[in-house]
């Protein structure tokens, strides 16, 4: 491969991302992330060849290192008890510097560089300040690959980790150290993982060969079946019999150690070929970040698409449950208004009337009088009743529908994020997945409740008392007046009970019908009015939760945006957002 061929490649995937509809959105920090490896991989090219040691803590790394250069360059562990990159090359004489992040440095021996640093070990505040540490040397095994030791993956503190992780795309070639006693562990192959999905080519080491029982063919069939799928070549060795046998001129150690085959590997395959092998590293860097850009854009795509699906799917299923709820409480209320409110007085008044007991020494006025204040107490009594019921069957039924649909779209934007990191595990590491999840329309929903129930269903504001309203707006069901005529043709029938009960019936008859006609058409408004406020309610806290600031028409163009840039995607005339 020609380095004009990788350098198009990087800017042709330069130019993908300053066309990008979603660059503006400063939320999505994977974009930053792709940005800053660009630069690390354009200013990489014609570089020395950079071989990083890398693994967890207590795996041997520095001892490995030492081994590789021929003499002792890294004091065991220095590097693990340190947040600080440490590269190392050669030169025809030894110095050491130490770099600030603000371009300040110190230069001395290495002896006194590794005291800085023994000296600050576990200060984060001193570390915070370091960029990296340059260590030389005049070892033969440091004069065609710069190595890089790193703090380790499952170090002390999470800041070393960062640092490392920060650092992977200035690296050429890792080899990752194994602590042969520990392998298997999760933690370790997903940091393994990472590394392999950024595209670097890996070469394992299962070290301390010379502490466990087992055949080193064992240990490396079971290495090639948990994580070979992450690796180019893996080898058994001892770091400390290598190291041992270097110091002593004892090749037979040397040999023992596995030592020798690894690095007659790495100098037929990588050191005599460290300008391909860099250019293809570079290379496949940068496919890894091309295949990433292109699939935050798809799960964005398809994180809007099902946003706006479900935004109707709300209004659809609120105006649906509305309208059912609204008929069947129309009717129940219909039901109650002919059949059950005032019965008990019309009971009342025929046993009454049936006893001959009801018309006896009656005073016309205090008859007329007492007839309608009864009723029209008992009328309110169970109006009141009935509506402070009514408001609580109402309400109840609202959570349950409301509940319904939060339960199904969650299970579905659940269902979708879980297809969406397994989609990325190929593509991007897990980390930078996470990262996307919390991206600019993900996070409301992922994160919990739709807001359909909980935003609406607070104190009631949309439920306007039912039982309130109607005792506002409803007249008296009887007025006194109107009674007079009648009590008196019952007066001169006073054994005509049939007249009688017929008589009280009409008057119930028309109480019914008077509220009937009122309490009906209210109560019709004011259910339309509960769907339609709940309603808006609940679109409006679903973007507000799910939309990230965005407008819905703001959001719609964005997903057409999104179409024609990954429609344009691969067009190698790259016309994007014309």
């Amino acid at each position: 491969m020609q380095t004009s061929e990788v350098i198009n490649k990087l800017n042709d995937i330069r130019l993908k991302l300053e066309n990008s509809p979603l660059l503006h959105m400063s939320n999505i920090s994977d974009l930053k992330s792709i940005q800053n490896d660009l630069d690390v991989l354009l200013s990489h090219i014609n570089q020395p060849l950079k071989m990083a040691i890398l693994g967890e803590v207590k795996s041997g790394k520095s001892t490995l290192l030492n081994a590789f250069a021929g003499g002792q360059i890294s004091p065991t562990n220095v590097t693990e008890t340190t947040a600080c990159i440490m590269k190392i090359a050669f030169s025809e004489t030894s110095k050491a510097l130490f770099f600030y992040k603000n371009g300040k440095k110190i230069e001395g021996s290495i002896d006194e560089i590794y005291k800085l640093l023994n000296d600050n070990q576990n200060n984060i505040d001193f570390f915070s300040q370091c960029d990296h540490v340059e260590i030389f040397k005049p070892l033969s095994g440091l004069k065609q690959i710069e190595i890089i030791d790193t703090p380790g993956l499952a170090t002390i503190t999470s800041e070393n980790e960062e640092i490392t992780r920060k650092y992977f795309q200035n690296i050429d070639v890792v080899l990752w150290v194994f602590n042969v006693h520990y392998l298997g562990q999760s933690d370790v192959n997903e940091e393994l993982r990472t590394v392999a999905n950024m595209g670097k080519p890996i070469i394992g080491i299962v070290n301390k060969i010379d502490e466990i029982a087992e055949e080193p063919e064992e240990i490396l069939e079971y290495i090639d079946k948990t994580v070979g799928l992450y690796l180019k070549k893996c080898f058994a060795i001892s770091a400390y019999q290598a190291y041992t046998g270097i110091q002593n001129s004892d090749m037979d150690l040397q040999k023992k150690s596995g030592f020798i085959d690894l690095k007659t590997y790495l100098l037929e395959k990588i050191e005599r070929h460290s300008n391909d092998v860099l250019l293809d590293s570079i290379n496949s860097s940068a496919i890894a970040l091309d295949k990433k850009l292109k699939y935050i854009h798809e799960e964005v795509l398809e994180q809007i698409k099902l946003k706006l699906k479900s935004f109707n799917t709300i209004n659809d299923e609120i105006n649906r449950r509305g309208v059912r709820l609204k008929e069947h409480h129309l009717n129940n209320t219909e039901t109650w208004v002919w059949h059950t409110y005032l019965q008990s007085e019309l009971d009342n008044f025929i046993q009454r009337i049936d006893s001959g007991s009801y018309f006896k020494n009656v005073n016309l006025e205090e008859l007329r009088n007492d007839l309608v204040n009864e009723l029209n107490q008992v009328s309110k009594m169970e109006i009141r009743q009935y509506l402070e019921a009514l408001t609580s069957k109402i309400e109840r039924e609202w959570k349950e529908s409301l509940s319904d649909i939060d339960n199904s779209l969650f299970a579905i934007f659940n269902k979708a994020h879980n297809d969406s990191v397994l989609r990325g595990m190929n593509i991007v590491s897990n980390s930078s997945n996470n990262s996307l999840t919390d991206s600019i329309i993900t996070a409301g929903a992922i994160g919990g409740s739709l807001a359909v129930y909980s935003a609406v269903l607070g104190p009631a504001a949309a439920y306007v008392s039912i039982g309130t309203a109607m005792g506002v707006f409803m007249p008296p069901i009887l007025a006194a007046g109107v009674l007079v005529g009648g009590l008196q043709s019952i007066i001169k029938n006073k054994k005509e009970k049939n007249k009688g009960k017929e008589f009280v019936q009409n008057i119930i008859s028309n109480a019914r019908q008077n509220l009937s006609d009122k309490l009906l058409p209210d109560l019709e408004v004011l259910l339309d009015d509960l769907c339609r406020k709940t309603k808006e309610k609940a679109l409006e806290e679903y973007i507000l939760k799910n939309f990230n600031g965005y407008t819905q028409e703001e959001i719609k163009n964005l997903y057409a945006n999104l179409e024609i840039y990954l429609k344009n995607y691969n067009s190698q005339n790259l016309k994007f957002l014309e």
